[in-house]
């Protein structure tokens, strides 16, 4: 289920970097386009460290549940 989840993210993540590259390329000058691609960009970049950061730690948090 979790490797399903993370290769989901993982699409997700590409679809958004896609779809905000599309956008920042056809701005064509327009500052305002161009910055809400960007601000796009980070945040997908951001959402894709919190789900890589919550599976390492809840992955520790496991292996040491089940060793204890």
């Amino acid at each position: 289920v979790i490797s399903v989840v993370l290769s989901l993210t993982g699409i997700v993540f590409l679809a958004v970097m896609l779809y905000a590259g599309l956008r920042w390329m056809t701005a064509r000058g327009n500052e305002e386009f161009a910055a809400k691609a960007k601000e796009a960009m980070f945040a997908a970049i951001i959402g894709l460290i919190l789900v890589i950061s919550a599976y390492g730690i809840a992955t520790f948090v496991f292996r040491r549940i089940s060793k204890g």
